[in-house]
């Protein structure tokens, strides 16, 4: 091979990463080209590291609404895209209380809150007192018997309470324990449709489960409203 050659071939050796010694090229101390394909030792490395670091549940998670990744009423996404009924069981208490970040619902097991049984980015619906976080997502007649858009029973962070000197709804509205109008906001065809109408004005609003800040649950049927964030006023 002649001179000329030998350095062009030394020249294209050197852009590849590799040595050139004596006609020869030789891999050097740096990984070459299928070494950082590779992980190294010649096995594949992941395809997406970043896809399995962060993890497809997450995604599926936030997708749907509902911690486990699935949503379970109000399921068509293009008329319901920022709210979802998320079934779950959880312990007596404010339907208020912050969630905890378990991922958890009725495919996982137990929600320590029944905020938890949201996905991260959405919110049990209403916990800020104002009816449009809800009201702005779906109308009356998707949420209240008997031609809801759901059969379960999903229960919003707000009691139906008014204020009992005048009559007038409060707002905004509070989550109580009030058995009678404390009894949480609720959507479904299981549900109840009471006397008020403070969340859906002009139409009777249901309500279920008991009292919003003391509300369990341990029935497969029931579960949480779940909307996306931000908040609505």
């Amino acid at each position: 091979m002649s001179s000329a050659r030998l350095r062009a071939c030394a020249a294209i050796a050197a852009l590849a990463g590799c040595e050139w010694v004596g006609g020869i090229d030789q891999k050097t101390r740096g990984s070459t080209i299928s070494d950082a394909t590779s992980g190294g030792d010649g096995a594949a490395a992941p395809a997406d590291a970043a896809s399995s670091s962060t993890g497809r549940p997450e995604a599926s998670a936030n997708e749907s609404g509902c911690s486990d990744g699935n949503r379970d009423g109000f399921t068509d996404r293009t008329r319901f895209p920022t709210i979802a009924g998320c079934l779950a069981t959880w312990p007596s208490q404010s339907m208020r209380t912050k969630p905890m970040g378990v991922r958890c619902g009725d495919l996982i097991g137990e929600c320590p809150t029944a905020a938890d049984a949201c996905a991260a980015g959405w919110h049990v619906c209403m916990k800020n007192g104002r009816p449009a976080d809800l009201t702005q997502r779906l109308s009356v007649i998707d949420c209240a018997p008997p031609v809801a858009a759901t059969d379960e029973q999903y229960f919003a962070a707000s009691s139906q309470e008014v204020d009992k000197a005048d009559g007038f709804c409060l707002l905004p509205m509070p989550c109580s324990l009030d058995p009678g109008w404390g009894i949480a906001i609720c959507c479904g065809n299981g549900c109840t449709v009471n006397h008020s109408s403070c969340a859906f004005p002009g139409h009777k609003t249901p309500w279920g489960g008991g009292p919003c800040a003391g509300l369990g649950n341990g029935s497969p049927d029931r579960g949480v409203l779940c909307c996306k964030d931000p908040e609505l006023l």
